[in-house]
């Protein structure tokens, strides 16, 4: 499978993310910084997965722009992202083509 097409990058940045919502509740200081919106009193593991997460998904975003642009054999659920909005076009999940069946029997 190409690595563009990849599910395991799903996975990693709902990891990241389970495990940044887990540290900001253990935290005080994170917790606080959150609940205050203030960043600058986040700890520094807080701000390094905060950043960590940050990039997981910039890079999913990435990978899924350029496998709707580019892979000629990926697929979407909906033919026409367009119809559901700017941020589903962003985040549908491609599919690969591996075969074509004619019949279901």
């Amino acid at each position: 499978m190409p690595k563009r097409l990849d599910p395991t990058t799903d996975r990693r940045v709902y990891s990241a993310l389970a495990e940044l919502t887990r540290h900001m509740r253990s935290c005080n200081g994170c917790f606080r910084a959150r609940k205050d919106g203030d960043p600058e009193s986040m700890c520094s593991q807080g701000m390094i997965m905060t950043l960590r997460a940050a990039d997981d998904f910039a890079n999913i975003i990435r990978l899924r722009i350029a496998a709707h642009t580019n892979h000629p054999d990926a697929i979407f659920a909906c033919p026409d992202l367009v119809l559901h909005g700017q941020s589903y076009a962003l985040t549908a999940t491609p599919y690969q083509v591996i075969a074509i069946q004619e019949a279901l029997f």
